[in-house]
């Protein structure tokens, strides 16, 4: 399956990416809107489930640093082009979240989650913004504003 989605840009990498609807926002986002649903092959220790075959119980991610860790993406790509279902393969560097106090990375996971819905008072904030003397202005107009026009459920 194929689907567009505004945040992919060849500005950060090919311009194709793969869906992860488990582990991201925009994934799940654009998932949702394509009616395509979600499956979750990792646990919450960071290790493929049973689920995930060959690569069950593996870390995904090498976060203890361990010297004798396999990545597993080098894994999918041989598996991928052994079975004839990649058209080419080839490693590419590109940015991946990590832990700012850490520097280990970041898996996302769905869990369940309470939301204050911000939603259903963006007109009643965006109409208080206006009337705020901002010093300097700019801050009320610019970068604030816009995260008011933009504004999402928070996510406690």
């Amino acid at each position: 399956v194929v689907v567009a989605a505004d945040f992919v840009s060849t500005e950060d990498g090919t311009g194709i990416v793969h869906l992860a609807p488990s582990f991201g926002a925009d994934d799940f986002r654009t998932a949702q809107q394509n009616g395509i649903g979600a499956l979750t092959l990792v646990d919450k220790q960071g290790r493929f489930t049973e689920a995930a075959g060959e690569l069950a119980g593996r870390y995904v991610k090498n976060y203890k640093d361990d010297p004798e860790w396999e990545n597993p993406d080098v894994f999918i790509a041989i598996k991928l082009k052994e079975e004839n279902r990649a058209f080419r393969v080839e490693k590419y560097e590109h940015n991946y979240p990590h832990c700012w106090r850490t520097d280990k990375p970041v898996i996302y996971y769905p869990l369940d989650s309470w939301f204050i819905r911000t939603t259903a008072v963006k007109e009643q904030l965006l109409q208080n913004n206006a009337t705020i003397n901002w010093k300097p202005a700019s801050t009320g107009e610019g970068r604030f504003a816009q995260w008011l026009e933009n504004l999402v459920d928070w996510n406690l």
